[in-house]
């Protein structure tokens, strides 16, 4: 047996990571052939060609992206079958122990610590696929082997590689971010595991939207950020940068104040304009991203809706607010466009909710924040 020894300074690799792999637990040694040590940006890793009946025992942590399309995925399948050359897929070992041997006069290594696919998870996938449509096919895959490694390295390595792949979602990035700030973490949890929750299961997380979901993850933050700019900058249209000035909110206005503020607005929403019976976004203006903003901007900045750092609306407002005509072609024009809308559909929400009112019209702060849109083209993908 053979150990690649730990280097302590490099990248902080030393420890191997705890996370459950999302699929293949079991221990098993991954084969690789024509195998050779060498120096990589001042590391050391093992290049080869990868057994393919080893490839389903490669593991995938969360970070990863959903599958492709079943046509790019198709592509790939042929290019397996035709023999082409895919480019090397690079793989992580939690651990430094391998074997070396000599078998029928070539080099081959076998690797016994879990091995987690960094960066090639669909040629792997595909590879796989062609093997079950025809069991005697034998994909060709390189490797690059990083020894030592954990789940935030290699998280920090996927978005090296990726960025100048196919762009990897701003949704990925922010689910990613779940793993390093509380703020992610707890607004995934709302989404995805919160039964009680209108929106949970609605959110986007992954590269791209599949039916039932409303809302990309960008979007969602997007609004919950809007809806406590008073208590922190919120209005960040850089994903990372928006993810970390939420955490500071939360911090400021406290966890379970913040993700109850969070029910509350989708709450009043579900009650006015309905979000439960919601099948396809297209139509659903209550739910599109400039109404959103202009609605939760609209909560921000009036003193009438918070009791501290908690929002509260009161029954009159929110019957007064059902009565908004959200599908009026005026609002539906408004909904579906970003620059100046967003500010005339907010003037429209104060205008509707003062109307009639002699007493307990709203009262704004002493400041208002600018409304910030920008084209669905904008470097945030998705936001509806």
């Amino acid at each position: 047996m053979s150990t690649i020894p730990t280097k302590g300074a490099t990248h902080n690799r030393e420890e191997p990571a705890t996370m459950a792999a999302t699929e293949g637990t079991t221990k098993s040694k991954i084969k690789i052939v024509n195998s050779a040590l060498d120096d990589h940006e001042g590391d050391i890793v093992l290049r080869g060609i990868i057994d393919p009946n080893c490839l389903p025992q490669l593991l995938y942590a969360k970070y990863q992206r959903e599958m492709l399309s079943a046509a790019k995925i198709k592509a790939l399948v042929e290019a397996h079958r035709a023999g082409d050359r895919v480019p090397d897929i690079e793989l992580g070992m939690r651990g430094h122990k391998y074997q070396e041997r000599k078998v029928g006069g070539k080099d081959v290594v076998y690797l016994e610590d879990e091995v987690y696919v960094v960066d090639g998870q669909q040629r792997v996938r595909s590879a796989i696929q062609l093997m079950q449509l025809e069991p005697q096919a034998r994909p060709h895959i390189g490797v690059v082997v990083h020894f030592g490694t954990n789940e935030p390295w290699e998280r920090a390595r996927f978005k090296v590689l990726n960025l100048g792949q196919t762009k990897l979602s701003s949704n990925v990035t922010l689910r990613n971010l779940a793993e390093d700030l509380e703020v992610m973490k707890a607004i995934l949890s709302l989404t995805t595991n919160n039964k009680t929750f209108v929106m949970n299961g609605r959110v986007c997380w992954n590269q791209s939207m599949i039916r039932g979901q409303l809302m990309t993850a960008v979007a969602f933050d997007r609004i919950v950020g809007m809806l406590h700019s008073h208590a922190g900058s919120g209005l960040s249209t850089d994903a990372v940068e928006l993810a970390h000035n939420l955490q500071k909110i939360m911090e400021n206005v406290g966890k379970p104040v913040f993700l109850a503020n969070i029910r509350t607005y989708f709450d009043i929403v579900d009650r006015c304009y309905g979000v439960q019976n919601v099948q396809y976004k297209a139509g659903a203006n209550q739910l599109k991203l400039t109404f959103s903003l202009a609605l939760a901007k609209l909560f921000s900045q009036h003193l009438n809706f918070w009791k501290q750092d908690r929002l509260e609306v009161d029954e009159t407002t929110i019957k007064k607010l059902a009565g908004f005509a959200i599908y009026d072609p005026q609002v539906t024009n408004l909904s579906s466009s970003s620059g100046m809308a967003g500010n005339m559909l907010f003037q429209l929400l104060v205008e509707h909710v003062n109307s009639g009112r002699r007493t307990g019209r709203l009262k704004p702060r002493s400041y208002t924040e600018p409304l910030v849109l920008e084209d669905e083209s904008s470097s945030l993908d998705g936001e509806d």
